[in-house]
C-alpha cells in the first residue's frame, strides 16, 4: 500500500469517528407532562434536584445548590371530562439524568375554598436506557386532587 492510499483510508476513518462522537454527545432533554383528569384548575410547582449533590449533612439532593429547575405551572381542566384529560407540557426543562422531582399541587388556585397546598410529595426520576430524543416525567391529577406519577 502506498502512502497516498494509506492517508486517504485513515482520513475516512477519522472523519467517520468524529461524526459519531458528535452524535453521541448531543444531550437528551427532559420534559414535564401533567394530565388533568379533574374538572378543576390546578397550580403545580415543580423543582428538580440533581442526585449527585453532596452528602445529607450539606443539604443532600434537596440542597438549593442542587436545584436545576423550578416553575409554577397552571394546569387547566379538560373542556369536557368525558373527552379525556387535558395535557400541559413543558419541553426540555433540563438534561435527562437522575433527579429528585419535588412537587406541590393547589386545587382551584386563587380560591378561598382551597387556600393551602392540596398535595405535595417527591419522586425519583431515572432516565430509561433507550436513546430517544427526550425523556419525560409524567403525572396525572385526579378528581380527589392528588397527583400521581405514571
Amino acid at each position: 500500500m502506498d502512502r497516498r492510499q494509506f492517508l486517504l483510508g485513515t482520513t475516512g476513518v477519522v472523519a467517520g469517528c468524529a461524526g459519531c462522537s458528535t452524535l453521541s454527545s448531543q444531550s437528551v432533554t427532559l420534559n414535564l407532562v401533567v394530565f388533568n383528569h379533574s374538572e378543576y384548575s390546578h397550580r403545580v410547582e415543580f423543582e428538580l434536584f440533581r442526585t449527585d449533590a453532596e452528602s445529607p449533612q450539606q443539604g443532600g439532593p434537596t440542597n438549593p445548590e442542587a436545584s436545576v429547575y423550578f416553575e409554577r405551572i397552571d394546569v387547566e381542566p379538560p373542556q369536557e371530562v368525558a373527552n379525556g384529560p387535558s395535557m400541559t407540557q413543558r419541553d426540555a426543562v433540563a438534561e435527562s439524568r437522575p433527579y429528585v422531582v419535588r412537587y406541590r399541587v393547589w386545587r382551584e388556585y386563587g380560591s378561598s375554598n382551597y387556600p393551602g397546598v392540596y398535595d405535595e410529595d417527591h419522586v425519583h426520576f431515572f432516565p430509561p436506557d433507550d436513546d430517544g430524543d427526550s425523556d419525560a416525567v409524567i403525572f396525572d391529577i385526579y378528581s380527589e386532587g392528588e397527583m400521581e406519577r405514571r
